[in-house]
């Protein structure tokens, strides 16, 4: 085009006479290992170019085993990310496996990446000082009781050959009633 005074100005448009494949990129999770045991929540990243914007379907399966967990995906603010979760529960640790994909029609389009779900470490350090404090804890209670019982036994002891009285207490006394009879 060219206006009157001469300058140009030239306008592209672009016609899309197809349906545009769906292509899923930048697969993401939200954590890189998962906790064997204990249930888990997975949280799935993906971003999905589709320049006639017909995809409608991003699902997921993940699968370990004979388990199998399937969920979709939402691309609720139509920025191209399409973001889902679901809660898993793996006994065993190792891989699971994530498939992805985006379905346009009969044009499908997917990206897989492995999940790894590992064996959680207890750390029993806690419960070893715990341990470790209260045996020694009885084992002074055992000194203690030890050293009151033998002190009870010597005071016994004691006071058993005080009884006998060889130690001058009723000799004393006898030596008294002599005094009182020599007058």
């Amino acid at each position: 085009m060219e206006d009157r005074r001469g300058g140009n100005n030239e306008v592209h448009v672009n016609i899309t006479i197809a349906s545009s494949n769906p292509d899923l990129s930048n697969l993401s999770l939200s954590e890189s290992e998962f906790e064997a045991g204990k249930l888990n929540e997975i949280s799935v990243s993906v971003q999905l170019q589709d320049l006639d914007g017909t995809t409608d379907l991003v699902h997921a399966v993940s699968k370990k085993g004979e388990q199998e967990w399937s969920f979709n995906l939402t691309d609720e603010d139509g920025d191209g990310f399409w973001i889902g979760s679901i809660e898993i529960l793996v006994t065993d640790p190792g891989k699971a496996q994530l498939k992805v994909t985006a379905v346009d029609g009969e044009i499908i389009d997917y990206v897989t990446k492995d999940i790894d779900f590992v064996e959680t470490e207890t750390d029993n350090s806690a419960l070893m000082n715990i341990i470790i404090g209260a045996s020694g804890f009885v084992v002074v209670l055992g000194l203690l009781a030890l050293i009151v019982l033998r002190r009870r036994k010597r005071l016994a002891d004691l006071d058993l050959i005080d009884s006998w009285g060889v130690f001058g207490g009723d000799v004393k006394e006898y030596l008294e009633n002599e005094d009182e009879f020599n007058k």
